[in-house]
């Protein structure tokens, strides 16, 4: 499901004419704000990729899942990027609906099927000539997007890139006091997890 759901998103944005599309993991992202607010401010380019704070080569996780889906692209240099997550995208239709399918097709040939790839793939298309250029690569502190997992499962022992989200009850904020639109990966901590469901109930 978790690869299939790019192919079917493929499919589907060819029959639905819109004009921005906002991709999220559908069982652990809640939005605080209207997202729009942000995006009418902010957005300048046809893909935003949202940053996980951390370079590749930094998070065990994905010295794991990408190092060994893509051992080539690993060592020529993607270990050594910005890590952002695939479970958080906003595009354009044609511009999400074409690198959809580039990650369902490339995580179909890695060198670790074992491996859940679409992270990886996104993470190599994004910085490949076709699509950079394409890409605004979004810091965490922006506002938009609080990644949650490294914080909740990590805390403070990893080389971040930038300051983490503040957690603040049961709300996201970032450094200058501002709540995040999107806040993902909640659930990693279960006190945070019931605190966020009561509020949205």
């Amino acid at each position: 499901i978790i690869l299939q759901r790019f192919r079917d998103m493929y499919a589907l944005l060819h029959q639905y004419d819109t004009d921005v599309i906002i991709w999220t993991d559908v069982k652990d992202v809640i939005f605080q704000k209207d997202p729009t607010e942000w995006l009418n401010k902010w957005m300048r380019k046809d893909i935003l990729a949202f940053s996980e704070c951390v370079r590749l080569k930094d998070d065990p996780w994905a010295c794991v899942n990408s190092g060994t889906t893509f051992p080539m692209e690993w060592e020529y240099g993607i270990k050594d990027q910005i890590s952002y997550c695939a479970g958080t995208i906003v595009g354009k239709r044609e511009a999400m609906r074409d690198l959809f399918i580039d990650i369902y097709r490339w995580s179909l040939t890695t060198s670790n099927p074992e491996q859940l790839s679409d992270q990886a793939a996104y993470n190599i298309l994004i910085h490949m000539y076709q699509w950079k250029d394409k890409v605004q690569f979004v810091k965490q502190q922006e506002g938009f997007a609080a990644q949650l997992h490294l914080k909740l499962k990590k805390g403070d022992i990893l080389p971040y890139t930038e300051e983490l989200s503040t957690i603040d009850g049961n709300e996201i904020k970032n450094s200058k006091g501002e709540l995040y639109t999107l806040v993902h990966q909640y659930d990693r901590n279960e006190e945070l997890k019931q605190l966020i469901e009561n509020k949205y109930k």
